[in-house]
């Protein structure tokens, strides 16, 4: 009778120990969906808002535009109002995806501008970003602004002042050269909606 009973068990515990191998890896996935539900996570340090899908995305402030300037913009010249061209010089990118790529065309704008009128006088630029072509589709954006201002003082640390003004000691006026690269960052948030493919 032993033995009968020795040869009953095995199957008896392997039968009772498939049926509920799967209740356990039905927890186990419940665990790992519920892991991956990332946006229902806060926006990261990377200035994206978390959305379900990159065709929603939208970029948050404090996410950062690098550009190449390419048209010059001097206090000496410039004024207030005046536009320029730039193109993206470092891509933005979400997710392992780049959703802004490296020459992206931006537009920009003078805010502010004051020439040099003397020795003592140093001129200056403030500028920003005022649009972006993604995918073909002009956006608005609205981002921080950068100022400079000329040196009145020749010799080290007046090397990145343009010189190249025409004005008498043309340190004193500034000027962001065409292939100068600038930085601007995001303060209002950037839908990128269908422009992302």
């Amino acid at each position: 009778m032993n033995w009968q009973r020795a040869l009953f068990l095995p199957p008896l515990i392997l039968t009772l120990a498939c049926s509920r191998q799967p209740n356990v890896m039905t927890a186990n996935q419940g665990a790992a969906n519920n892991q991956r539900l990332s946006f229902e996570a806060a926006p990261g340090k990377g200035g994206v808002s978390p959305t379900g899908s990159l065709a929603e995305l939208t970029l948050q402030p404090g996410t950062p535009l690098n550009v190449r300037m390419q048209s010059a913009v001097s206090s000496a010249t410039s004024h207030a109002g005046d536009s320029f061209d730039a193109v993206v010089d470092e891509p933005v990118i979400v997710e392992g995806q780049t959703v802004v790529p490296r020459g992206t065309k931006t537009t920009g704008k003078v805010v502010a501008a004051k020439a040099s009128t003397g020795p003592q006088d140093a001129g200056y630029l403030r500028l920003m970003l005022t649009d972006i072509s993604i995918g073909g589709k002009p956006l608005t954006l609205q981002t921080s602004s950068v100022f400079a201002k000329g040196s009145l003082r020749d010799g080290p640390g007046s090397e990145l002042v343009d010189t190249a003004t025409g004005h008498t000691g043309g340190r004193r006026d500034v000027s962001f050269p065409a292939q100068r690269r600038v930085a601007f960052r995001l303060t209002e948030p950037l839908a990128l909606s269908d422009s992302v493919q």
